[in-house]
């Protein structure tokens, strides 16, 4: 595996700094320990000895997170829910925008589809999810979902909203 240089290392312990060793992965250690000294009444003697353990760095769950969602929307309104709050707990917060999103929309009873008619079509992969008008039918129930996905690991996590398209003004 990768080799990686730590420091802060004593006679005592190694420390290791939160964030140096990237997760999903198994690291291996070995302490070598050698002592060589002179008694008196013995003489010269010396003693080594070596062990080693591996351990492996289980990464936090990416979090997906909605805005937006729980709520009644006119059947001729478009709406947005807004997916961008969602993060890699691994990464920085400067790279969280190489996250992956992937909405699906289900109707709520498991029966038909979603987007049908001549709506303009939906981007299912960007951060916010812009639905436009008149692309659900009214009086109908839809669930949406968010997945996550960050490009380090293959996790994803998904949050789930609900939102009633009525036919009538809201």
């Amino acid at each position: 595996g990768p080799e990686v240089y730590l420091e802060g290392m004593n006679r005592k312990y190694l420390k290791i700094p939160k964030g140096t060793l990237p997760p999903d992965s198994t690291y291996c250690f070995q302490l070598s320990f050698s002592v060589s000294a002179q008694q008196a009444g013995i003489g010269q003697w010396t003693g080594t000895a070596t062990d080693s353990t591996c351990i492996t760095v289980i990464g936090r769950a990416v979090v997906a997170r909605i805005r937006g969602g729980k709520r009644k929307v006119a059947v001729d309104k478009s709406f947005k829910l807004d997916g961008s709050l969602s993060y890699d707990p691994e990464k920085a917060k400067e790279n969280w925008k190489e996250l992956q999103y992937i909405w699906r929309c289900d109707p709520a009873d498991g029966t038909g589809e979603c987007f049908t008619g001549t709506a303009a079509p939906v981007d299912m992969t960007r951060s916010v999810l812009k639905v436009p008008a008149n692309a659900l039918t009214g009086g109908s129930e839809y669930k949406f979902t968010l997945t996550v996905i960050s490009d380090v690991r293959s996790r994803s996590k998904a949050a789930r909203v609900y939102v009633k398209v009525s036919s009538s003004p809201v």
